[in-house]
């Protein structure tokens, strides 16, 4: 019988998939990368929203009167509706990125993580960049087998 160190993969316990150590390792740090990416997408969005939506509206109609544009009546009203529309969507989006690198941080929820990736992928450019980057690595089968250990782990250990 060869000892652990001896066979080339090592098997997890909870189920016949093994685990290829520099597999893992390699998974283990694209799903880092995808984890930190993430993030600074989540906090670049979240920068974008405080400068291009936060900012007008807060100035308001003062700014655009000392600039002597004459809006049209009721244009004010459609401005912020805008605004607001796009201080929600880059907010949900925001969230999006932030759920999503923290899940895959984590190892955990991978359907969901999946799943987010896709409605990333609505977002161009970054969000596509990211979501197909976060589904390719996804649909790994040693992927799948490191969110299901951690899974199985959590069950066991709550």
């Amino acid at each position: 019988m060869t000892s652990l160190s001896q066979r080339p993969y090592q098997t997890h316990g909870y189920g016949d998939v093994p685990v290829h150590r520099p597999l893992v390792d390699r998974d283990e740090e694209h799903l880092r990368l995808l984890s930190v990416f993430h993030w600074v997408a989540a906090g670049f969005n979240l920068l974008v929203v405080v400068l291009l939506v936060l900012v007008p509206l807060l100035w308001g109609a003062d700014y655009y009167a000392s600039l002597k544009i004459q809006l049209p009546p009721g244009g004010m009203a459609a401005m912020s509706r805008r605004l607001m529309e796009a201080l929600v969507a880059g907010s949900l989006q925001t969230l999006v990125y932030a759920l999503n690198g923290w899940s895959i941080r984590q190892h955990q929820f991978r359907i969901s993580c999946m799943i987010l990736s896709v409605v990333e992928c609505l977002s161009l450019p970054l969000g596509l960049i990211l979501g197909v980057s976060a589904i390719l690595v996804l649909r790994r089968d040693s992927v799948k087998a490191l969110f299901t250990r951690n899974n199985l782990q959590h069950v066991a250990h709550p």
